[in-house]
């Protein structure tokens, strides 16, 4: 626990912080160098965490603040730490939802865990066998009522978490005389899927897919990532069924692998408990492919994989003192500043055809950028979770919905057919945050007025 002198809770916040409209919220004074991070926790209320602007690193200052869907503020907070924090993920059950808290000056990192229903938030200070270093990535997820957190290091540590902050086990990760990478958590059908490489950015790299079992910590499934004599990698893992997944991510021949390359698209259905794989390369010469989501048709007799092509630029050198790019939603501060391109958005209609059917549907380009240095297709991961993608999602009948320069489109991809269902006055930087039959909410951010507004648009 964290001692009372370090950690302050402010129940009621001071309105001067924000602006209620009917069609908006306006959050002054957020703090731009800091993430933002918001909860969907209910089908009618939200609540974000953000840092307020200080000049003082002494300090740190979160608010709390909870909206319904009609954007009306009812309920707010503040936390106070000690420390220049910021904020490093967050997760959420039906119950509490967990922001994490990290100072990269003492190396700490401390876990908010807030109940849903009465507002209230304890901190937790984390425990850990090894030192973070305050730069070292951190995933925080949900299984059920109890918290997973996983931080990266020499030897990374999961830790899973109940509400009442206590840890419940503890595991250790170390690739012996290799070096160990984690590049995701994610946690599906209630077990938590981690994604290893061995000896990254060689061509000895060898990826492994880890299925952990929440409740004790061990090892339920793992499967090397290599059929046949391809080597693959793990970009994402897509729900399926109660006991498949889909793994999507890049083949390479002779067991050779290149971080940076597009190698040959593929998708894989990984059966745990027959413990088997169908595996399936995709014909495509569209470049760098993210794969995001998995979309049912109608009749759940087929499905479309749905992805965005992407480019990403070398990093530029920033030197220390000056500018880092563009900083909204940055995971960190560095020397270097990174810019990602969404290009167009991809289907894929899967069915029993050896060569599925792949369509294309062009949107304008979205540009997203850090001030930090991320791989690829890291960095195109990490864009999509922040809501800097076209696409946002589907609907029972086979729409995809995306954002399309200032318009809001839904588009069939059986029939291909478009639909303008919303205006967006900014095309670049809006995330969506939540879409309905009757409506959809965004938020922007105003970097020089330092202000992170919520937008409400009615849908037809």
């Amino acid at each position: 626990m964290v001692r009372p002198k370090e950690i302050i809770i402010v129940v009621v916040l001071s309105l001067i912080l924000f602006e209620c409209h009917s069609q908006n919220i306006v959050i002054k004074n957020i703090n731009t160098e800091g993430s933002y991070f918001v909860e969907n926790f209910d089908e009618n209320n939200f609540r974000v965490v953000y840092k307020i602007f200080s000049k003082d690193e002494r300090l740190s200052d979160f608010n709390v603040v909870k909206f319904d869907s009609l954007l009306v503020v009812n309920d707010t907070s503040r936390i106070s730490m000690l420390g220049n924090y910021r904020i490093l993920g967050n997760a959420s059950t039906k119950n509490n939802s967990a922001y994490l808290l990290g100072s990269v000056s003492n190396s700490s990192l401390v876990i908010h865990i807030i109940d849903n229903i009465t507002g209230t938030g304890i901190d937790h200070r984390i425990k850990l066998q090894f030192n973070w270093s305050g730069n070292s990535p951190c995933y925080l997820t949900a299984v059920k009522n109890n918290f997973y957190l996983l931080v990266e290091g020499k030897i990374s540590e999961l830790i899973a978490i109940a509400p009442d902050g206590e840890s419940l086990w503890q595991r250790l990760f170390t690739g012996a005389s290799s070096t160990l990478e984690i590049n995701f958590m994610k946690a599906i059908n209630n077990q938590l899927f981690l994604s290893f490489t061995y000896d990254p950015r060689t061509n000895k790299a060898k990826n492994e897919l880890r299925a952990i079992d929440p409740a004790t910590g061990n090892e339920s499934f793992t499967f090397p990532m290599i059929y046949g004599t391809k080597k693959l990698t793990i970009d994402n893992i897509i729900p399926y069924s109660d006991e498949e997944i889909i793994l999507t991510g890049r083949s390479f021949k002779n067991l050779k692998k290149n971080e940076t390359s597009s190698g040959i698209p593929y998708f894989a259905k990984v059966n745990q408990a027959a413990n088997s794989i169908h595996f399936t390369e995709i014909k495509a010469k569209e470049g760098n492919i993210y794969w995001m989501s998995l979309l049912k048709s109608p009749d759940n007799q087929s499905g479309y994989l749905i992805g965005e092509t992407f480019t990403s630029d070398p990093p530029i050198y920033i030197p220390l003192g000056g500018v880092a790019g563009i900083i909204a939603n940055s995971i960190a501060t560095s020397s270097y500043s990174c810019t990602l391109r969404f290009n167009k958005i991809v289907i894929v209609k899967l069915n029993n055809i050896v060569d599925h059917e792949f369509q294309s549907y062009s949107v304008a380009t979205r540009t997203f950028s850090v001030n930090t240095y991320l791989y690829p297709y890291r960095f195109a991961r990490y864009a999509y979770s922040k809501g800097r993608a076209h696409y946002f999602g589907g609907n029972e009948k086979g729409d995809i919905y995306c954002v399309n320069g200032g318009n809001i489109k839904k588009y069939n991809p059986s029939d291909k057919l478009e639909q303008t269902i919303g205006t967006i006055a900014n095309a670049n930087t809006p995330v969506v945050i939540f879409l309905n039959n009757e409506y959809a909410m965004y938020a922007d951010q105003n970097l020089p007025k330092r202000e992170l507004v919520f937008n409400l648009i009615k849908l037809p």
